[in-house]
Parts: C-alpha cells; structure tokens; sequence
C-alpha cells in the first residue's frame, strides 16, 4: 500500500467512526423485529438484490427506525438460497439508513391450514425438520436472529429445544391452533415470544379453546402485536396491554412490500389485493386483511393518539424490549 493508498484507507475509517457516532448521538427511536418489505421492495422477492436491501435500510431510517429484523416469509428454497445470503451480507455493512439486526424467518415451519397459515402458500410450508432448519441457517451465515414456528406440529417441539440449545436465535410462536399444552411445551423447550398477537388465525376460533388465552395469561412469553389500527380492534389492544408486564409488549409493524406505495389494486401471488390511502390492506372485495402497509412510526403514532398510550411506554415496546428480547444493543 503507498502513500496515497493509506490516507484514503485512513479516511475512510474516520469517515465510519463519525458516522457511528453521529448515528449513536442521533439515533433511530424505533426497532422492528418484522419488516417484510418496503415500497415496491419485498425481501421474500426471489430477485431481490443487495442494492434493494440498502434502499429499503436507508427508507426506514428516513422513518426513524435505528434497527431491524428483515423478515422472509415461507418461500421456496431456491428463494431461500439466494436472499438470505444476501441478507446476511447486508447485516454486516455500515452505511446510512436503519442497521440490521439480524434475519427473521416467519416459517416455513408453520400451519399449513387455511387460516392459521395467512398469506403464506401452504405448498411453501414445511413439517418441522431439524436438517432443514441447518440449511437455513448456515444460509444466514450466524445472523438468524428470530424464527416463527406453529407449536402445533409434529416434531415443533424437538426444533425449538435443538434451536434455543444451538444457537442464539429466538424462537417465536405464529401461525397456529395450538393448545395449552402445546404452547406451554414450546415454552418449556425455550420459545421466548408470539409473533402478531391476534392474527395468524382464522376469522372464526373456539371462545376458550384457542391459542390466545394462554399465550397472553403466560407472562414468560413476549407478546410481538400489529399496532397500525386494523390488524386488532382498538378493544383487543387495550387487552394485551393489560395482560402482558410492560417488559414482555413488543410493536411490529409487519411491514409488506406494498407500504409507501399508490393506493390502488395489487397482487400479492395469487391474491388481488386494494391498498386504501388510509393505508388499510385487504382482499379485493372482501374485508380479509392482506398484510400491513404502515411503518413502525405510525404504529407509535397510533399507539401515542388514539390509545392514549405514554411515549415513555411506548418507547419500550418499539426500542428496549425488542433489543432485550434478541440480547442485542446498539
């Protein structure tokens, strides 16, 4: 290296060193454990590109997220093979915008059943499976940081104790009918968290038999839940609020890649979708919802006005419980 070379190497690690400290000085107020995508830019896209992964960074850190957890919802591994290399790339890098703080695999190990699978393509879903789940991972190269299982299928059980013995990665509850038992066994095997509180289930559920009781009366399980307005009525939220110790609430936005966009008709797969200008995602004539298009900013906002909620808490559940949760800090 001559001397040119080594004053521009110089400068360029001053150049990280105050960004780091402006960044650490300034700070993003928000941290989302779940963002599928951003304006146009879908993480589950099998032509996603290193270059989309920085945009959709940089947007959210426009929004005042500080971090966040890209999420991947069951794909085919072809998708798998290509994103979350990339992904875990991203991780590493510095640069302007939101960090990453790991990757979130929404599935594939979930409830195939129409209802508790959602928008996930039931020929995407996978039993439970050790072996596979190694192929995930060594895909994210160390930095799988959150992955939602359904308790509710064989072999669910054995996957959560060998991923909370193995590996640093949280094992969060979603897209299932599970019991109280099943449930109470998931957490006995070490899932520490439920994905979307509310939602990932059918329309119609059993008054006590259903997975909601017992995930919110278990006070060792984070509660993760949609606060944009519509995924749960404004009743629900005050209920979680209620149920769960002000350490254990954690907002996700769940953000799709149809945030940001157009209001206007949409096809997410097979599904034609209406994003209203409201930002209300839903099934063309139907009511079914069909994701959520609102940043994590507006969940606060929501939160703050409507709920009547203190920023002080508010602030907990968007910043200091997502970071204890994954054990990370910025």
């Amino acid at each position: 290296m001559d001397f040119v070379d080594s004053r521009i190497f110089l400068t360029y690690h001053v150049i990280i060193k105050i960004f780091k400290h402006v960044r650490k000085q300034m700070g993003g107020r928000y941290i989302d454990l779940q963002v599928n995508g951003y304006r146009g830019i879908n993480f589950s896209d099998p032509g996603l590109s290193a270059e989309d992964i920085r945009t959709v960074s940089r947007l959210l850190g426009d929004r005042g997220v500080a971090a966040y957890c890209p999420t991947l919802i069951s794909s085919p591994h072809e998708t798998y093979a290509h994103n979350l290399p990339l992904l875990a790339s991203a991780a590493g890098e510095e640069g302007p915008g939101a960090r990453i703080l790991g990757i979130h695999l929404e599935g594939p190990f979930l409830n195939p059943a129409p209802g508790p699978r959602g928008i996930h393509e039931a020929e995407n879903i996978v039993p439970p499976n050790i072996d596979y789940f190694h192929k995930l991972s060594d895909l994210c190269q160390d930095t799988l940081a959150l992955i939602t299982i359904a308790p509710d299928q064989s072999g669910s059980t054995e996957l959560i104790e060998h991923i909370c013995s193995t590996t640093r990665a949280a094992v969060s509850l979603g897209h299932h009918l599970a019991g109280e038992k099943q449930i109470k066994d998931a957490v006995e095997a070490g899932a520490r968290a439920a994905t979307h509180v509310g939602n990932g289930l059918p329309t119609m559920i059993h008054r006590h038999e259903n997975p909601l009781w017992t995930i919110l009366s278990d006070d060792r399980l984070y509660a993760f839940f949609i606060a944009d307005g519509y995924h749960l009525p404004q009743a629900l939220t005050s209920v979680i609020l209620r149920s769960k110790p002000p350490g254990k609430l954690i907002i996700t936005s769940d953000l799709m890649h149809l945030g940001g966009l157009p209001s206007g008709s949409y096809e997410i797969g097979k599904l034609k979708v209406l994003l209203e200008k409201n930002g209300r995602l839903h099934q063309e004539g139907s009511s079914q919802l069909a994701g959520a298009s609102l940043p994590i900013d507006r969940c606060a906002e929501y939160m703050e006005k409507i709920c009547g909620v203190s920023k002080e808490r508010v602030h907990a559940m968007t910043y200091t419980n997502p970071l204890k949760l994954l054990d990370k800090t910025l």
